[in-house]
């Protein structure tokens, strides 16, 4: 799980900001170990056991284990996640470019394997009141990951159409900026980005110039109304049920 959110954070930076730092020794092998820790995952889940829900029972058959994990549609997920496209391929085509811009959104399949963190919670031998807080903990997390990934996707669309169109956030309008968003520093593109992603989280305006950029205010606008919806329907339901031993007794 350590692992996967720290994907959740670095990759999206990457891909839409492409820091220089990541390009270091030390964050290109660590990416390596990360990967290699996901391949042990991979054979790992040949050999876990589950539960039959039709009966109940312990699956232990190692052929059933495995007809389950390719049946379920996560091993696909989990070994497209795996495989680094960019580096494999990059032998094969001469431009680096191509490979990063074409293979490198691949590595955002990663970020489903936050997911587990619900089954985790669910299975863990502990308490009900320790779940009920690590649920509202996952709740807190799962907003920072989509308002941080929502960022960087902002951001992304802006800078791919930034010859044509040029992303001009409310703020650089107001206060007449003499540089654009482009010219900033990576610290910059990210708090800018950041902050304009809260607010179309809560339903505000963050002045899209192109026809991409308007699509994704529109499906960003109605994914945070739902957003808002679930977070305080389960923020209700995690509260009552806090008590819910007082209530009994």
């Amino acid at each position: 799980m350590i692992l996967c959110i720290w994907n959740c954070v670095t990759i999206p930076v990457e891909i839409a900001f492409n820091p220089a730092s990541y390009d270091s020794y030390a964050i290109t092998t660590f990416n390596f170990i990360i990967d290699f820790m996901f391949f042990l995952d991979i054979i790992l889940n040949f050999r876990t056991t589950y539960h039959n829900h039709g009966t109940g029972e312990e699956v232990i058959t190692s052929k059933q284990i495995a007809s389950n994990y390719l049946r379920g549609g996560r091993f696909w997920i989990d070994i497209l996640s795996t495989i680094p496209f960019d580096t494999a391929l990059t032998p094969i085509f001469k431009d680096k470019n191509y490979i990063t811009e074409k293979f490198q959104l691949l590595s955002m399949l990663k970020l489903f394997r936050v997911l587990r963190l619900s089954r985790i919670i669910t299975y863990m031998n502990s308490t009900d009141e320790v779940k009920l807080s690590l649920r509202l903990f996952k709740l807190c997390l799962f907003l920072l990951l989509y308002i941080h990934c929502t960022a960087c996707l902002l951001y992304y669309i802006a800078n791919m159409e930034r010859d044509t169109e040029e992303w001009i956030p409310s703020q650089y309008s107001y206060y007449g900026h003499e540089r654009t968003i482009y010219e900033e520093g990576i610290s910059t593109k990210y708090m800018v980005s950041f902050y304009n992603s809260i607010l179309a989280l809560t339903g505000n305006d963050i002045y899209p110039s192109s026809w991409y950029q308007y699509l994704f205010s529109s499906a960003f606008l109605i994914s945070g109304a739902l957003i808002n919806a679930n977070i305080f329907g389960t923020i209700a339901v995690i509260a009552a049920t806090f008590n819910r031993k007082a209530q009994r007794f």
